[in-house]
């Protein structure tokens, strides 16, 4: 499904570069930005080429092009179609990706292995991405507002932290009072993908549900994902339909919208989850996974909290076993018994399950915790059901 749609934007892209270019054999980097290739792959040629130290050799350039150990590219650089089109090949997988999974991709183009970057070269590389501005200016307003001395290098554990703060706050303007408006922005460039940059996406318009899936993946919006799980199972009710096969289908906007904004009556499908197949907080899960619990659980949950008030609950400790605590005691908090207990003291102030789910990624963040390590998923899952047993 996606090599189709990749293979179609890189020819796009390729013929877009040579239109005016006389001699197609060989030509100048110049010659391509200054041709009508997109704006992404002109500042992606800037920014991978141009901007590195003016100029770019092997193997640094061997993730561009996989070009000849040796070769120079800089502005004035005679190339070839083989090269163009290597360089080409990387813009639009970049930007594919992007739009599809954006802050996967950006973590990963950013830091790649590494765990920090220098302040620089993260604003050379944001430069090249045009849209999810909320994205791209949360983490440039940060960099702005650090004190100069701190403005040296910048961590991946806090771009994905401000990535997924950034995440929080679009979650909650999605779904407080959803509009059509809304949702089709939030959509917007999924649709672009397919329909080559088209300004405003008609409501019969369609995109795979594979592009839906992995983009709220990507921002772990597993209770909106939901929705649309519930949708394709009433909307799939052949049993001999796989989920697997999904991500093929196309979903039309307007019925995008309904889900979205509650239209679409979908009580007595079956609820599935799709695990995911990027590095999503565990927590954020969780949280979206409980989403389904409004309605009688959340009025039960409610009535158990006014009847329980006052009541002494039994001591959170109490539901770990001694192999447990010291699973946890090693994995979560560094072997140190201390925090341990400390962090039991800060949760029996905690008045419901969503105080101490801040409480937790808070320690997850701080501690660098591994959280799909099966004691961790253990931990968080006997937690949550100490604050939400009725």
């Amino acid at each position: 499904m996606f090599t189709n749609i990749i293979e179609k934007k890189i020819k796009s892209e390729i013929s877009k570069s040579l239109v005016n270019i006389k001699s197609k054999k060989q030509f100048t980097i110049n010659d391509v930005l200054l041709s009508n290739v997109s704006e992404f792959t002109k500042q992606f040629i800037k920014v991978e080429i141009i901007n590195r130290n003016d100029n770019i050799t092997t193997p640094e350039i061997g993730t561009l092009s996989d070009t000849a150990s040796g070769l120079v590219l800089n502005l004035n650089s005679i190339i070839n179609t083989d090269i163009l089109n290597r360089i080409i090949d990387k813009s639009v997988k970049l930007q594919f990706n992007y739009t599809i999974r954006p802050k996967w991709t950006l973590i990963n183009y950013i830091f790649g292995k590494m765990e920090s970057a220098p302040v620089d070269s993260v604003r050379n590389k944001l430069s090249i991405f045009q849209f999810y501005r909320y994205y791209l200016d949360t983490i440039l307003n940060y960099i702005k507002d650090r004190p100069v001395q701190d403005n040296i290098i910048i961590t991946k554990s806090r771009v994905k932290n401000l990535l997924e703060e950034t995440d929080t706050i679009i979650h909650d303007k999605l779904l407080t009072n959803p509009s059509s408006i809304k949702v089709k922005n939030f959509f917007l460039q999924l649709f672009r993908i397919k329909y080559d940059d088209i300004s405003q996406p008609k409501l019969n318009d369609t995109i795979p549900f594979g592009f839906i899936r992995i983009f709220l993946e990507d921002k772990a919006f597993y209770g909106v994902l939901d929705r649309f799980m519930q949708f394709c199972n009433y909307l799939y009710e052949d049993i001999s339909e796989k989920e697997s096969l999904y991500d093929s289908k196309e979903i039309q906007l307007k019925d995008i919208i309904k889900v979205i904004t509650g239209q679409v009556k979908v009580e007595e499908a079956e609820m599935k989850y799709i695990t995911p197949d990027i590095n999503n907080d565990y927590l954020f899960l969780l949280e979206d996974a409980f989403e389904e619990k409004k309605g009688k659980t959340q009025i039960k949950n409610e009535q158990k909290d006014e009847m329980q008030s006052g009541l002494e609950k039994k001591e959170i400790t109490d539901i770990f076993t001694k192999t447990e605590i010291e699973k946890v005691q090693k994995k979560i908090f560094k072997n140190n018994k201390l925090l341990l207990y400390e962090f039991f003291e800060l949760l029996k102030n905690c008045k419901n399950w969503d105080e101490a789910t801040e409480k937790l990624k808070t320690l997850f963040e701080n501690n660098d915790v591994k959280i799909y390590d099966e004691d961790v998923v253990n931990f968080v899952d006997k937690l949550n059901n100490y604050f939400t047993e009725t």
